[in-house]
């Protein structure tokens, strides 16, 4: 069975025995691996310009380009890999907000119908509520794999500015990437070895006097903004522009929702409150090189929000970031 997700993704044996896609914003490979431990066969699906060639085959009708990436890489994956399609699923959580994105799971359905992949699954579970469909404790995991593939570019891009020694960054983040794989695949101590991630990048040489060169942000799809292929490199723009690159957390989004089901249906912060101590635990291990670029009070947000006029409780990405 076939998986997607912003960062999430999977499917359990009995109900996949095929595989499953997963297709991921970040390079980290942190929720594949979580799924596997899991009990799931995954394949992620890394976006390439074939599969935005492929997908807009299928998907021109003026959809956002996540998700003609999210269709060109299923069908690009299924043909490499030589899955059958009536053992393969989509996972593509999403839920109800003002983007396309409610509507990935209806038009990934008839792309692969018109694609030929008769049978192929397209799985309509909400984002919030993922542990009504996966087992355990396996949202959670895929929150903390979130959590930290968010972290371990912000390290990345506040060191890659200003290393003295070129490369050392990149080494440092594919290095981060093995580890963190290992540890979600193999059950590991995820705490410990993030410790070991953070040392990766304070063992680099980099220039921490000279002023620091101006910061410029992403903004906008959850897809988009973490996805070199899909926003057409804009990092490499940032770069070119001798800039700092900030990125928000993933979790900013998630936490959204949860304001949103406090203040409208009355609901508890209860979850939202766990989940940002997990957040600030990781945040304060990656202090010594973070410490200016922690998540702000989601609640200072919002105010934020209220004084620009943004008082629709449903409002688009951009805004939220």
């Amino acid at each position: 069975m076939l998986f997607n997700a912003g960062i999430n993704l999977g499917i359990q044996e009995k109900l996949l025995e095929q595989g499953a896609l997963v297709y991921s914003m970040f390079e980290l490979e942190a929720d594949e691996t979580d799924l596997s431990y899991a009990g799931f066969k995954t394949i992620v699906l890394n976006s390439t310009e074939k599969d935005l060639s492929t997908g807009y085959r299928y998907a021109n009708g003026g959809e956002c380009m996540p998700a003609v990436a999210i269709a060109g890489g299923v069908i690009e994956k299924v043909r490499q890999e030589k899955l059958d399609p009536a053992r393969t699923g989509l996972y593509l959580p999403t839920l109800c907000m003002a983007c396309n994105f409610p509507q990935f799971p209806i038009l990934a359905d008839m792309v692969f119908k018109e694609a030929g992949l008769q049978g192929l699954k397209v799985a309509r579970i909400n984002s919030m509520k993922q542990g009504e469909a996966l087992p355990d404790n396996l949202p959670i995991k895929i929150f903390e794999a979130g959590v930290l593939a968010s972290l371990v570019y912000k390290l990345y891009f506040r060191i890659k500015p200003y290393e003295l020694k070129k490369g050392s960054s990149e080494l440092a983040l594919h290095a981060a990437e093995i580890l963190l794989s290992h540890a979600f695949k193999n059950g590991l101590d995820i705490r410990k070895v993030f410790k070991e991630v953070c040392s990766l990048f304070t063992d680099i040489e980099w220039d921490k006097k000279s002023k620091r060169k101006p910061r410029l942000g992403i903004l906008g799809d959850f897809y988009v903004k973490y996805n070199e292929v899909v926003n057409q490199n804009l990092q490499g723009l940032i770069e070119e522009l001798d800039a700092e690159l900030v990125i928000p957390s993933f979790t900013e989004m998630t936490f959204h929702f949860f304001d949103v089901d406090a203040a409208v249906h009355k609901d508890s912060l209860r979850h939202m409150k766990i989940l940002r101590m997990l957040e600030q635990h990781y945040e304060k291990m990656a202090e010594e090189i973070l410490a200016q670029e922690g998540e702000p009070d989601w609640h200072e947000c919002v105010q934020l929000m209220q004084d620009y006029g943004l008082l629709h409780y449903l409002p688009g990405e951009t805004s939220i970031n």
